[in-house]
């Protein structure tokens, strides 16, 4: 956000200063009548230190935990890969938030935030640490910057691809539905950098529809999820949380003055125009004679072994898709397809294109294992527990899973 363009919050406050005094002036019985009710939603800051997790790994705590014990574990892991923004282009000085998506540093903002051609990018981690960053990519229609943090962290070298800095999966936006929860994290008011608090809120997906033009400064338009959660100045170019601590939006600063809560532009909008510096393979995005209802990521994980190359593994399992009714699950590294051992996605996705529809596809696969501290992998719902003695290849197993033909 522009600082100088406050008038967007102004105009928003103004409105409903405007309703309220309307509805002041009505009788009790007609507000009754008419189900009329306000709610002045307050964002609360959170005073706790979050623990130093370095993998913000997809949540799925239990259901019998209490809300409030949910929310803080989903914010400790989170809140450390959640950055404050701060740039200038011309004359102008802009602020916001990012999340940092890589574990090389790679930063994605909105272009509210950090336009093309801005100078002086500073990066603020809660911590109180600072560092600089570049402009690698701006695409306006979708609203979104993709940066690259120029420092180093944990004593590592900077872009060297090893897990150094904590960072946020990218989710699923294209299964998220109405009624389910969502999260905005942030630098709300410059929190980060003046309060050393990334600001944390809480709410439901509430909608899902089409927005036709710009608003404010936003320069995006088009399909939106809509959040009940709190969006407030300084926002814009956050995260939009599942409850997996998974991104699934991209803040925005457009809305609907119809219903007048806070949007995100739909990540896997996005996801494709960052192929060339995430190595990533849908096939929900390429389009192929097969569909096996799987994404797979080459890096962006620590690999098991130790070495310094880039594990391929299986980061999303789409629902209804063929991969997940034959019991595939994400989270998992990929050794092999039809037999012939793969290690990078060129080579994955030359021998799926060898596959026919109604055949069948044989992935092995083993879990991404977490051996305790801090966290080495970027893991989902099925990660198992890597016992004393225990390699990864003992627990490798093939999976089946029938290719689907595209109509």
């Amino acid at each position: 956000m522009m600082v100088p363009k406050l008038v967007f919050w102004q105009e928003i406050f103004g409105k409903t200063a405007e309703v309220m005094l309307k509805l002041s002036s009505m009788k009790p019985t007609i507000l009754q009548r008419a189900g009329v009710s306000l709610a002045i939603a307050l964002t609360l800051s959170t005073g706790f230190a979050a623990a130093p997790a370095r993998e913000t790994a997809p949540l799925s705590p239990a259901a019998s935990l209490p809300p409030s014990l949910r929310f803080r574990i989903l914010y400790d892991r989170a809140a450390p890969a959640v950055v404050g923004i701060r740039c200038t282009n011309g004359e102008d000085l802009y602020f916001g938030s990012g999340s940092i998506i890589d574990p090389a540093g790679l930063v994605l903002t909105s272009i509210t935030v950090v336009p093309a051609g801005s100078k002086d990018i500073q990066i603020f981690v809660r911590g109180g640490a600072s560092m600089g960053a570049e402009i690698l990519k701006t695409v306006p229609e979708k609203e979104f910057s993709l940066l690259r943090l120029r420092a180093k962290a944990d004593g590592g070298p900077p872009n060297s691809g090893q897990a150094t800095f904590p960072h946020l999966k990218l989710g699923d936006s294209v299964e998220v539905q109405i009624g389910e929860a969502s999260f905005t994290l942030g630098n709300a008011f410059n929190s980060i950098d003046h309060d050393d608090q990334v600001s944390l809120a809480s709410g439901i997906v509430s909608g899902s529809y089409t927005l036709p033009a710009f608003r404010a400064m936003a320069r995006y338009a088009g399909p939106i999820l809509e959040t009940s959660a709190a969006v407030n100045d300084g926002m814009d170019g956050g995260p939009l949380l599942n409850g997996r601590g998974e991104i699934i939006g991209i803040l925005s600063l457009n809305f609907s003055t119809n219903r007048w809560l806070g949007t995100a532009v739909p990540i896997h909008l996005i996801k494709p125009l960052l192929n060339d510096y995430q190595a990533r393979f849908s096939d929900r995005d390429q389009a192929r004679e097969i569909y096996l209802g799987l994404e797979v990521t080459e890096g962006g994980i620590a690999d098991p072994a130790g070495s310094s190359s880039r594990p391929l593994w299986i980061s999303q399992v789409y629902r209804g898709g063929p991969a997940r009714q034959a019991g595939l699950r994400d989270g998992h590294l990929l050794r092999a397809v039809n037999g012939e051992p793969v290690a990078t996605l060129a080579a994955f996705s030359e021998l799926l294109g060898k596959v026919q529809p109604g055949s069948r596809v044989r992935l092995r696969i083993a879990p991404i294992l977490e051996t305790g501290g801090a966290g080495s992998a970027e893991k989902g719902q099925q990660v198992e527990v890597q016992k004393e003695g225990e390699k990864t290849e003992d627990l490798e197993r093939e999976i089946a899973i029938p290719a689907w033909g595209r109509f």
